[in-house]
């Protein structure tokens, strides 16, 4: 697969930073720097925005469901969709 577009970059990381940024729980390390923390951000955005595009849940839902923190070298989100009886 080959890399983004830069401005298909662009829209995405638009998309992340208003519809799914704003919602996500709060990183539990505020010891990191404001840039480290906002990579951070837009890394676990994007698991919210996977959730909304692959399950069809909203992306307030989804943003919640993100699980993600520093060094954790875990699951980044996880979301139950009990009408197929799914867990992702």
């Amino acid at each position: 697969m080959s890399p983004l577009k830069e401005e298909h970059f662009v829209m995405l990381r638009t998309a992340l930073d208003s519809e799914f940024l704003p919602n996500l729980p709060p990183l539990l390390d505020t010891t990191k720097p404001p840039d480290e923390k906002l990579t951070k951000n837009h890394s676990r955005a994007f698991s919210a925005f996977a959730l909304h595009n692959v399950c069809g849940v909203s992306k307030i839902d989804a943003a919640r469901a993100v699980i993600d923190d520093f060094d954790d070298y875990g699951v980044d989100a996880i979301y139950y969709h009990a009408p197929t009886e799914t867990l992702f």
